[in-house]
């Protein structure tokens, strides 16, 4: 099973979004956590968490593994997949690469709307492992 966790204190020494509405960036890019609930991007992002999450679980040898790891990955303007990174390793590279694999095979993602006016959308998401169940946010 996959959720999203509200729990903005699960890794503290992240930057929080500092720019207008929760974003920050430039005219052409924007960095933005996978669960901002800024009316600009929450249903284009939204769009984004469901098409990962219905790739993403846990690995096979891995069910009873915990972990949380952070990613930050980039869609450009016609929904392709760029600098895809992992920021924080859980420790145990199965998780870590589960993670990986999905947002690979999710992409290509939906072009941008038109109200989004920018080349690039930056985007932090954390990863959780807890026994059987994993879950994906942004951060």
């Amino acid at each position: 099973m996959l959720w999203k966790s509200l729990d903005p204190t699960k890794y503290p020494h992240q930057e929080a979004d500092t720019g207008e509405d929760g974003d920050t960036g430039s005219p052409t890019e924007r960095t933005i956590s996978l669960d901002s609930q800024d009316s600009r991007y929450a249903s284009y992002l939204l769009g984004v968490k469901r098409r990962i999450e219905s790739r993403w679980g846990y690995p096979e040898g891995a069910r009873g593994l915990t972990g949380d790891l952070l990613v930050t990955f980039a869609i450009t303007r016609d929904g392709r997949l760029t600098d895809l990174n992992l920021t924080e390793t859980s420790g145990i590279a199965p998780l870590d690469n589960e993670a990986i694999r999905a947002i690979r095979e999710a992409a290509p993602f939906a072009p941008f709307p038109e109200r989004m006016k920018f080349e690039r959308l930056k985007i932090r998401a954390a990863f959780y492992y807890y026994n059987t169940r994993a879950r994906v946010r942004g951060e």
